[in-house]
């Protein structure tokens, strides 16, 4: 489990000269650990990952390894990332704005990685799901009908509701 951290994975080999290679999967297939920038040791037999986005949540962590023609797979070890921000500091980073709002919805602060968004109408229904861009501020509400809405950004429901018009 991470909470706003670091996560570690150590394997152990009688070989001196075994080759590592570490994968995961977030829900798309196994790929390289290397893909992900906050990955260190990835071709050693520990495997740093740092600064977790909350996307990794129950990803899937192994460790392949190679010696001579021999090539083995430890047991995936399954990830859990928790996101300790306050509700005040989410409030204050996620609250959309202008309150209300007539076709666009802001936030102060851009998001860190690509991440999913989700309205929810005021009868609980997703009426909105779109994969925002990392560096994105803003997210176009043209084609909703007025009403008051709930912004869900990458699992995390702020419970923030808004009005639009």
């Amino acid at each position: 489990t991470v909470i706003n951290g670091s996560a570690s994975f150590t394997v152990a080999s009688n070989d001196p000269n075994a080759a590592f290679t570490w994968l995961a999967d977030t829900g798309n297939g196994w790929q390289p650990a290397s893909l992900y920038s906050g990955a260190a040791g990835f071709n050693t037999n520990q495997l740093t990952l740092s600064n977790l986005p909350l996307t990794w949540d129950q990803a899937r962590i192994r460790c392949m390894q190679q010696t001579g023609n021999c090539l083995d797979s430890s047991s995936a070890a399954v990830l859990t990332v928790i996101n300790n921000i306050g509700l005040d500091e989410s409030w204050s980073s996620y609250a959309p704005f202008p309150n209300p709002s007539k076709g666009v919805i802001s936030w102060k602060t851009p998001l860190p990685e690509p991440t999913t968004a989700r309205l929810w109408n005021g009868a609980g229904r997703c009426v909105a799901e779109e994969l925002l861009q990392a560096g994105a501020t803003r997210w176009s509400t043209n084609s909703l009908p007025p009403g008051i809405y709930t912004l869900e950004l990458a699992g995390n429901v702020y419970r923030i509701s808004f009005v639009l018009h």
